[in-house]
């Protein structure tokens, strides 16, 4: 399995950097409400969204059911898996399901037509918990931005990307110099899996 797999965080406290992007998670997903927006989360890729949705899930003991781009995303797919997804309780025992649609801001080409329209509708109708993530928040239909509260992942530091490669070095029982872990850091610019990837194909 390779690392960046392996090694994603399990928990929102294990999630590295974007402390008040990750507090903001928390406290929307305890105060949570049918009238509560939906989150979204936007920023390059590589710095932690959907990991910390998922760490988000678990923390929570919520379901995930997730859109992606690799979807068929016509009005149609969107009401039938997030429209009904939403307005039902879990069948698993847990608390509340969490719709997450992953890339909203490839909503513009032929096969989604309508799929702006359709998230709208759902967030809407919703009676679960939506989070949207996107890499470019304007991206995004306006109409679909406003129906949602913003939150920014920034890239992360490589002062504190460092301590997460040295850990798995330590895990994986992997001799890398200092000076190894600083380049690799570096050279991810911000993005995390990149880091952890990178590290990965060194070893």
């Amino acid at each position: 399995m390779e690392w960046a797999e392996k090694y994603r965080p399990e928990h929102l406290a294990d999630i590295v950097g974007n402390t008040s992007a990750i507090r903001q998670m928390a406290d929307w997903a305890r105060t949570w409400t049918s009238r509560s927006k939906p989150l979204l989360l936007y920023g390059k890729p590589g710095i932690g969204k959907t990991s910390s949705v998922y760490a988000l899930a678990r923390d929570m003991n919520w379901d995930v059911i997730e859109l992606n781009a690799s979807d068929q995303r016509t009005a149609a797919v969107i009401e039938r898996i997030a429209g009904a997804g939403s307005t039902t309780a879990s069948l698993t025992g847990s608390l509340r399901k969490l719709i997450v649609m992953d890339e909203a801001d490839n909503l513009q080409g032929n096969a989604d037509r309508g799929g702006a329209r359709a998230i709208i509708e759902c967030i809407k109708n919703a009676r679960q918990p939506m989070i949207l993530i996107a890499n470019d928040l304007y991206g995004l239909a306006p109409e679909l931005r406003l129906r949602c509260e913003p939150v920014q992942f920034r890239a992360i530091p490589a002062r504190s990307i460092a301590p997460r490669l040295r850990f798995i070095c330590a895990a994986e029982k992997v001799a890398c110099s200092e000076a190894a872990v600083h380049e690799i850091a570096e050279s991810a610019e911000g993005d995390v899996r990149s880091a952890v990837n990178m590290l990965y194909a060194s070893a």
